[in-house]
């Protein structure tokens, strides 16, 4: 159904359609991790997962969590598994980047005071690094992607691919047309459910209208269509 004419080359990395939501999610995760995971060690005076010779830090879960992401990310088909990959990438990375301090400092301190000040710094830019993605209007790749546009065309076809597109829309029976239309204007509603309702009953209306009789009996009798609008 998807046509693609003239030479257009794609891009590297087409955005997905809801990645702010993803990318806050994720964000939010990792300085909850952060919040959350220094809470406890507080809490519980700082408790250690080992023995005298070895000690398993907390970036070694985080970066478990990280590796399950990646995982999903690679072998599952999105949008399901977006949010859990958000939402167990973000915590990983939380748990990661609170053992900061031992990369940094050649005691491996975890203690070490700039910690948290880098940490935030690394979050703020996170914060403005993502909104740097998501801004900026969809380009035709990522329009063509998402099911925006059904077609890319170079400029000198733009005019014939229209009239093309129009002519079809002119022939088709005038009851199909003005549902859906009604379904397309009812997509700029945030509400999509409610559009997808009313393409439910609109189909079961136009199924039973004059125009789609007239059209199957015009094709049976191998004549023109005589629309009558209802």
């Amino acid at each position: 159904m998807t046509e693609v004419r003239g030479l257009h080359l794609p891009r590297f990395a087409l955005r997905s359609a809801d990645l702010g939501r993803r990318l806050d999610l994720f964000l939010v995760c990792a300085v909850g991790s952060v919040l959350g995971n220094r809470a406890f060690l507080i809490a519980t005076g700082y408790p250690q997962l080992g023995n005298g010779t070895l000690h398993i830090s907390h970036a070694i879960w985080g970066a478990s969590m990280m590796a399950v992401a990646i995982v999903f990310a690679l072998s599952f088909l999105a949008p399901n598994n977006r949010t859990f990959i958000a939402f167990i990438g973000g915590c990983g990375f939380g748990w990661f980047i609170d053992e900061l301090g031992k990369f940094i400092t050649r005691d491996v301190d975890y203690f070490f005071r700039p910690t948290i000040a880098l940490i935030y710094v690394i979050f703020i830019a996170m914060y403005l690094g993502f909104r740097g993605i998501e801004r900026g209007a969809l380009s035709a790749d990522e329009a063509l992607t998402h099911g925006v546009v059904s077609r890319i065309v170079g400029e000198d076809e733009l005019d014939a691919t229209a009239r093309e597109i129009a002519e079809h829309i002119a022939s088709l029976p005038a009851v199909t047309v003005k549902m859906a239309r009604e379904v397309i204007r009812h997509l700029a509603v945030p509400a999509i459910r409610s559009s997808m309702s009313d393409e439910m009953i609109y189909q079961t209306f136009v199924n039973k209208s004059d125009d789609i009789a007239e059209l199957r009996a015009a094709r049976a009798e191998d004549r023109e269509p005589r629309y009558t609008g209802s």
